[in-house]
């Protein structure tokens, strides 16, 4: 293009030379002596000049402008020529048939070799044999494509060592839509490929371990459903894997609820956790369908977020159900008698300190019996201490028959017991008194006369005001059951407790 330019701007320069020629030659006759006949070609030959001026400047103009379109054109070759050979990215360009024209520096670095060298060769000699049919075809193929985008290759490099490129090729055609060359984009992806391959392989690894890990975990999608659950995690929750993709977590958790009371532990951080998909951690007892077997299960919630916003959540479920049951004999040997399996003193006070803040908060009456074995250590000077132990013993049974669920008992010391009855009146304190001294007294064990030894004297305080401290009841219920000693035992006396 460049040297078709420079031979129109000589040939311009040609026709303004033989213009300026012919104007200096019609200048010189002009000059001579005009005839008459002459005059009309004298006027003639001014308005050619004229015309020939004007001709003249508009030649000049339209030169300048070649000139200045030559200059453009030969700066946009040189940048054409900076970008393709300073491309990181391999560019060739190939006639219709495959054969190189063009190769810049990536290229040929790509493959060993000076661009010089791969020039006028076929493409295909750089492409390895099993995929060159591929590359034939696809260049026969270019007679009707336009571009082809994202195909993959092995090349082989001078050096021997095949290399995995993705290519894209568009069609160059001319004016009358002939296909009259290719242009080829080349792109090294072994190494990506390697990295794909790694992290294919460490997602393996990854799985292997999620699969393999002693510890339950789930992973949930934004609703909260189970989109991937380890075996772990099915085997704690007793059911199939497939059984528990699709299914909202907490809805598992909270089908299989334990009937026992949840200690420590509610419904409210369950829902923030696994419903809300916010961070937190809690325990739930759960019934496995697997057998019913009853679990404590400890879940810790680690949302994942995209930008910004919860896309989903990690939940990680161990089994505590060891743990729970030791925690549950230690509270129970630290709020139990051992010898009658009540409880000891301390917590019963604990619980009488509850009910009377309840009492005196919404206006109910409770009770409180207060029982001491009578001649307790008569039966053990006589009988033996087991036989006293066995006494004790069939008081607390004697509790056990005849309490109501919500009714509390405990052994407070010695030969001493208390009976708490929440919202209970004085018919039905009695009632429960009486039955309790019923059941002492049918203790089998007997005196060497026949007469049964075993029986209690029982005090009752009536809590029908608020304001009561644990003392004041406890001060009341003992007064109540030394009146009942004092009138000779195995008997009842009921005391309302008041302040003091």
């Amino acid at each position: 293009m460049n040297s078709t330019r420079g031979r129109g701007a000589d040939n311009l320069e040609e026709q303004i030379g033989r213009m300026r020629s012919q104007l200096a030659s019609i200048r010189r006759g002009y000059r001579e002596p005009p005839t008459a006949p002459s005059r009309e070609a004298a006027e003639d030959l001014r308005a050619t000049i004229e015309e020939l001026y004007v001709a003249e400047e508009e030649l000049r103009l339209e030169h300048e402008e070649l000139l200045r379109a030559r200059a453009e054109a030969d700066g946009q070759r040189r940048r054409y020529e900076e970008l393709f050979q300073l491309a990181p990215d391999a560019y060739v360009v190939t006639n219709s048939l495959g054969i190189v024209r063009e190769a810049n520096r990536a290229a040929a670095d790509m493959l060993g070799v000076e661009p010089r060298f791969l020039v006028g060769k076929p493409l295909a000699t750089f492409v390895a044999g099993d995929d060159r049919s591929d590359l034939r075809a696809l260049i026969n193929g270019f007679g009707a494509a336009t571009e082809v985008d994202g195909w993959s290759i092995r090349l082989v490099p001078r050096d021997g060592e095949s290399i995995t490129v993705s290519v894209s090729a568009s069609a160059a055609r001319d004016a009358r839509n002939e296909l009259v060359g290719i242009r080829w984009i080349v792109r090294d992806v072994s190494e990506r490929e390697h990295s794909d391959r790694q992290l294919l392989a460490l997602a393996d690894e990854r799985q292997t371990l999620l699969d393999s890990a002693p510890e339950g975990i789930c992973r949930l999608d934004r609703d909260g459903n189970i989109d991937y659950v380890n075996p772990a995690a099915a085997r704690l929750l007793g059911r199939a894997e497939a059984d528990l993709l699709g299914q909202p977590l907490i809805d598992v958790f909270v089908e299989g609820q334990s009937e026992d009371e949840v200690e420590g532990d509610d419904r409210v951080p369950l829902e923030r956790a696994l419903g809300a998909m916010r961070a937190g951690y809690g325990q739930w007892d759960y019934t496995s369908p697997l057998g019913g077997r009853d679990v404590a299960v400890r879940y810790e919630c680690a949302p994942l977020t995209d930008a910004g916003t919860v896309v989903g959540a990690i939940v990680s479920l161990v089994d505590v159900t060891g743990r729970r049951d030791l925690e549950r004999d230690l509270r129970r040997r630290a709020e139990e008698d051992g010898l009658t399996g009540l409880r000891n003193r301390r917590s019963f006070e604990e619980e009488l300190e509850r009910e009377l803040a309840f009492s005196s908060r919404y206006g109910t009456s409770c009770a409180m019996l207060l029982l001491d074995v009578d001649d307790l250590k008569f039966v053990n000077d006589r009988y033996g201490h087991l036989a006293g132990d066995g006494l004790l013993r069939a008081v607390a049974r004697g509790f056990r028959d005849r309490l109501r669920r919500t009714d509390i008992a405990g052994r407070l010391g010695g030969d001493e017991f208390g009976v708490l009855l929440p919202r209970a009146g004085e018919r039905a304190a009695r009632t429960v008194a009486a039955e309790v001294l019923d059941a002492v007294r049918a203790h089998p064990l007997e005196s060497e006369a026949g007469d049964p030894v075993g029986s209690v004297s029982l005090g009752i305080a009536m809590v029908k005001i608020p304001g009561l401290r644990t003392t004041d009841v406890l001060r009341c219920a003992d007064e109540a059951m030394y009146r009942a000693k004092r009138n000779g035992g195995d008997r009842i006396v009921v005391l309302e407790a008041t302040l003091p």
